[in-house]
């Protein structure tokens, strides 16, 4: 076992995990899997960790090699250019990318190990047949699924626009008072001073006023 391998990828896909909902205990494994503990040609002469091939759409650097497939249930070797990345930062990223696809998205948001690994084979990641119960074995060999915990953690705080009514020196109910007593919006009219208007009344009034104030001055 090699905690450090384990902790680089598991980080980063713990992390990533809240927002392409890859589940990080597969992708751990599979980092393990296809490029042997990050020991591969692959991985250390191109930074590839996930055994991603070359597509159309790639516009990236290349790395031609050897590999082994199941054709028929039959182990072949046969070569294959697979991408090149500038790090295993890269590698992570572009993982995250491919299982967007719309073939992988029964994957996502799944939260039983066991069924993602098999999920995974069954929409053709790979070709081997025992895929399936080897990742499953790499989990539980290396206790991977405490990186499946992400969602137990406190949320990220949003960060919230100020306030509309957001008073700065003086608390909300103080602040109205005062502007009331200092600077009375409501005032006799021609209209109301035949009314009985109570003070209880001049405070509502000069309250919604001094609150329609605010909305005008915060935008």
């Amino acid at each position: 076992m090699d905690k450090k391998f384990i902790e680089t990828i598991g980080n980063a896909a713990k992390r990533d995990a809240k927002i392409n909902g890859i589940l990080p205990s597969l992708t751990i494994a599979q980092a393990i899997l296809e490029s042997t503990w990050g020991t591969s040609e692959l991985a250390t002469e191109a930074n590839n960790l996930f055994g991603i091939k070359v597509s159309e759409s790639w516009d990236g650097e290349v790395y031609g090699k050897l590999t082994t497939e199941y054709i028929d249930n039959k182990k072949v070797e046969v070569f294959c250019y697979f991408k090149k990345y500038k790090s295993i930062e890269d590698s992570i990223l572009d993982h995250n990318k491919f299982l967007q696809k719309s073939r992988y998205n029964n994957i996502l948001w799944q939260t039983d190990y066991k069924k993602a690994c098999q999920l995974i084979y069954e929409d053709g990641y790979a070709t081997d047949p025992n895929y399936a119960c080897k990742l499953i074995q790499i989990i539980e060999d290396n206790a991977l699924t405490e990186y499946d915990n992400y969602n137990e953690e406190e949320p990220v705080k949003e960060v919230k626009p100020k306030q509309l009514f957001e008073l700065e020196e003086h608390d909300e109910e103080n602040s109205v008072i005062e502007s009331i007593n200092t600077s009375p919006i409501v005032t006799v009219t021609e209209e109301n001073k035949d009314k009985d208007v109570t003070k209880e009344e001049i405070v509502i009034v000069s309250f919604f006023k001094l609150i329609l104030q605010k909305i005008k001055n915060f935008f």
